[in-house]
Parts: C-alpha cells; structure tokens; sequence
C-alpha cells in the first residue's frame, strides 16, 4: 500500500511540476515550461508561447536584409497600460507594414511617414486607393472646412477640377464647383446629364462652363444663358436694353404716313424696321428690341387712327351740314 502511495504522489508531482530553463552562465532563468505551454518571464503561462514583462518592450522581432543591410523591427509596448504596435525601421526610413496576398500582390501599405494604401504599395497621400470606395447605408463621407473634394487630370489635361465649401459670413455659405484655371475657357464645363444602361451613351441635359456661359439642351451655348427647346414659366421679366417709344408721341416726331408705309411693304414684304421673315429665322430675335419695335409700330397706329377718326369726324359734320342745307 506504501508503495502504491509513493508511485502516485511521485505521478502527481511529474504532473505538475514545471520546468524552467537557465540561459548559459546565469543561475537562474525566466523561461518555463508548463502542460504545452511555454512562459518567458511567466511561470504560469496560460497559452502555448506566454510572453510577461515589466519593460516598454514585450516582443521584438529583427529582421536583417542580407543583401541590403537593413534591420527592421517589429516589437510591442505597452504604455499607461494601452497596447501599441510599431514597426521601425533601423538602418534607415523607409520601415512599411504591408500585407500580401498569396499572388504576392500588395493590397495594404503602411508607410513611415503614415500613409495608407490600399491596392498602392507606395501612397503618395494620407490615404490613397486604388480601387471602388463603397460607404454603406446609413453612413457618410464628411470633409472639415477648408477640404476639397479634387478630381485629377489625365494625359495632356490636367486642369483642376474641384469641390469646396466656402463661408461668406453667418449663415451664408457657398458649395463651389472649380472647373477648370482659365475663366474664359468654353471647353471647361460642369454637366448633368444621363449615361444610358444600353452601350453607356453620355447625353448631357445642363452645362456651366468656365466662361460663365449655361446650356440647357446644348453644351455650346452663344450667350450667358442659352435654352434649345421649349421654356414653360407663370412670368417673365426682360431688363430693357433699348429706351420706350414714347417719344412717338413728341410734337417733334415724324410720323411716316401710310401711303409711304403700303410702299415699303409692297416694295420689301415686311413693316419698316422689323427684320424680315428669313433673318429672324437666321439670327433669332432680340425679346426686348422687338417688344419695344412692336410697341412703336402700336404707338404709330394708334396715331394713324386717332388722325383718321378726326378725319371721319370733321366729314360727318360736314356731310350733315350739307343735309340739313338741302333740307332748307
């Protein structure tokens, strides 16, 4: 029965007992081995490598390129009990943290300087992509005050195309769309229009170009605001750029007579001073010069008529006159 004590205890006491190895010429270590599981400076490791230490650095890893020179460190700390994690370069600044994939194509950099890449092994900014960016629903993409949304040129273009809030004083505030650095520039332009499902066709409907010009229907406008097609509104106001014909009602003014008017239509097929039929078609019209024109040749009838009806008022008289004279 003692025997059979003694084995067991013997058993239990090779169960738990740990082992613990000392580095050469030191009289103890901080290396354990317990049940699996390796512990530096941690005689109770709970997992199979279990890694305890009272200094910044808790894992270093050096890496020296045999060909280059350069040693490379990747080690942990902790600092006000937060863990961080560095990579740093030894021999120079050119330290990275990338991920590959198993084609050995790089899809995550890290530089020193804190650039990020995703699909760029060497990013040229904070964060550079290479590749769709997809925000998912309910989230949003926010720029601080100053930043700018830039689209970048290609080949023999690269003019500045870019999008900005700007501040003109509280509560009012402007979104500016920059299209281009020349101000006369027609070829720069800003459009809205439909990209077709069937063979991806562009078809814009609006353009502001950079030349201050806008186009609803074409994106060659001839004038600050130009419309090909129809315009539907309750109300419009034009700015007169030529004066009222009032002045058709001076004593001074030189009413044309209508014998010498019923010449100019026989002889040209249009009323005196109203372009003919073929340039209007040809060069459109002018809203407030023909508005005016109109209301001049208005004006002139009304003159006409008002001549004509003491006319016919002067020779009723006259005919009654020369009535009641017979009647005597």
């Amino acid at each position: 029965m003692k025997f059979i004590f003694m084995v067991t205890l013997l058993l239990l006491v090779a169960c738990h007992a740990i082992a613990q190895w000392n580095p050469n010429g030191a009289t103890t270590g901080n290396i354990y081995y317990n049940g699996g599981n390796v512990g530096i400076g941690e005689s109770s490791p709970s997992s199979p490598l279990h890694i305890k230490s009272n200094i910044n650095r808790t894992l270093r890893l050096d890496f020296i390129g045999l060909s280059e020179g350069n040693s490379y460190t990747w080690q942990s700390f902790s600092a006000n009990s937060v863990e961080q994690w560095r990579i740093i370069g030894k021999e120079n600044d050119n330290a990275s943290l990338e991920f590959y994939n198993k084609s050995g194509v790089s899809r995550l950099s890290l530089l020193q300087n804190g650039n990020i890449g995703i699909g760029v092994s060497q990013p040229g900014a904070k964060l550079e992509v290479n590749g769709n960016i997809n925000v998912g629903s309910p989230n949003s993409v926010v720029l601080g005050y100053g930043a700018t949304l830039s689209f970048l040129g290609a080949s023999l273009n690269g003019d500045p195309l870019w999008i900005s809030r700007y501040n003109n004083s509280a509560n009012k505030s402007e979104l500016r769309l920059n299209l281009g650095d020349d101000f006369g520039q027609q070829e720069d332009m800003f459009t809205i229009g439909t990209h077709h499902w069937n063979g991806g066709e562009w078809k814009p409907h609006f353009s502001v170009h950079a030349s201050g010009k806008v186009g609803i229907g074409t994106t060659n406008p001839d004038a600050k605001l130009a419309v090909k097609g129809t315009i539907h509104a309750e109300e419009v106001k034009v700015d007169l750029q030529v004066p009222g014909p009032d002045y058709v009602f001076e004593p001074t003014y030189q009413l044309p007579s209508l014998t010498k008017i019923e010449n100019y239509i026989k002889a040209n097929k249009h009323l005196p001073e109203v372009p003919s039929a073929k340039e209007m078609e040809t060069n459109g019209i002018n809203l407030s010069e023909m508005n005016m024109l109109l209301l001049k040749k208005v004006e002139e009838l009304t003159l006409h008529l008002i001549r004509i009806e003491k006319e016919n008022e002067l020779q009723r008289k006259e005919i009654n006159e020369l009535k009641r004279r017979e009647e005597e």
